[in-house]
């Protein structure tokens, strides 16, 4: 549910007293996934560049769907509280809890993942000079969040 749903569902007042956070991932591996992820059944699977070219063609702020930034901003500007990353995620809990002095650590449940893709290419496998361009954008993107 987007920020601004979540502003009119429960009020300003409330939207303004309580901290809101979220996560954000690094949307390189976002996109490696997807490429993975949506083209599972395609025969013959395209190349992860001919993936990048036909899916990500669309700028800031969302770049394609690769970044969850108009699910956590109102009117272009970010509208929670702390912004973590993913790639952190139990680093970025452990420091929320601390922030909020909560009595024990926010635990999360374990990620299948590994189930879904038992034979991962190695990364090099998938990075070339071509998709170089795209990582450079994304990992730009990234950095302004931060």
């Amino acid at each position: 549910m987007a920020a601004e749903q979540v502003r009119t569902l429960i009020g300003t007042t409330i939207w303004n007293e309580y901290f809101k956070f979220c996560f954000e991932r690094n949307p390189w591996d976002r996109a490696v996934s997807q490429h993975f992820w949506r083209t599972r059944q395609s025969e013959p699977r395209p190349s992860l560049l001919e993936f990048l070219r036909s899916q990500y063609v669309k700028g800031p702020p969302d770049f394609g769907g690769l970044s969850n930034f108009g699910i956590y901003s109102i009117d272009g500007d970010i509208a929670v509280d702390r912004v973590g990353l993913y790639e952190n995620l139990y680093i970025e809990l452990e420091r929320i809890a601390v922030l909020l002095n909560l009595p024990e650590e926010i635990k999360v449940a374990g990620c299948a993942i590994s189930s879904f893709r038992s034979k991962r290419p190695p990364c090099g496998a998938v990075y070339s000079a071509s998709t170089y361009k795209f990582h450079r954008v994304l990992s730009t993107a990234l950095c302004i969040l931060r």
